[in-house]
């Protein structure tokens, strides 16, 4: 009766040493999601190095369009101004001292001047930065081919998707090598 009682919780008996013996229980998985760091990003199902990679480039635009799966964005670049301007500067003789002054041309810097680009659509830029039309944003982002959109055809970028890797964790034990 005792042997009964035992198989059906779980447990097996030996019968010749009398010594209770643990059944097999199933292996419990467990999956946990990591995401890698924000420059290991997924382009088309390859994973790059943004930092390291040459084919991502550095860009700073204005959103003309929000669309449902990308922006339309007008692209510029920052180019410094600068002023004409003049400075004194002394005039040594042979022994060091300073005989007088002269005017010698420099340029000043005063500003930057917005310079247009061109217009691109740019694909996967998170939703969570909430992108609004209007608003200028700067992205990293890789060429991937054109598309067409209100009847011309404009480059299409994508900024990436974050690189996601499933953990599986077991609490089956491990085999050992003999």
């Amino acid at each position: 009766m005792a042997v009964a009682v035992l198989a059906v919780s779980g447990w097996s008996a030996g019968a010749q040493t009398n010594t209770l013996v643990a059944a097999k229980a199933a292996p419990i998985l467990t999956t946990n999601f990591v995401t890698a760091v924000l420059w290991f990003r997924e382009v088309n199902g390859q994973l790059y190095n943004t930092e390291q990679s040459v084919l991502f480039k550095n860009m700073n635009a204005n959103i003309a369009a929000v669309l449902n799966d990308s922006i339309v964005v007008n692209t510029f670049t920052m180019q410094p101004v600068y002023e004409a301007s003049t400075t004194s500067r002394e005039v040594d003789n042979y022994m060091g001292g300073v005989v007088g002054y002269r005017q010698v041309p420099t340029r000043v810097y005063v500003g930057d001047d917005k310079v247009s680009g061109r217009t691109i659509i740019l694909r996967n830029y998170p939703s969570n930065l909430s992108p609004a039309v209007g608003q200028e944003i700067s992205f990293h982002a890789i060429r991937v081919g054109t598309t067409n959109y209100n009847g011309q055809t404009l480059e299409l970028w994508d900024y990436g998707t974050p690189h996601v890797v499933a953990l599986v964790t077991t609490n089956y034990p491990a085999k050992t090598k003999y």
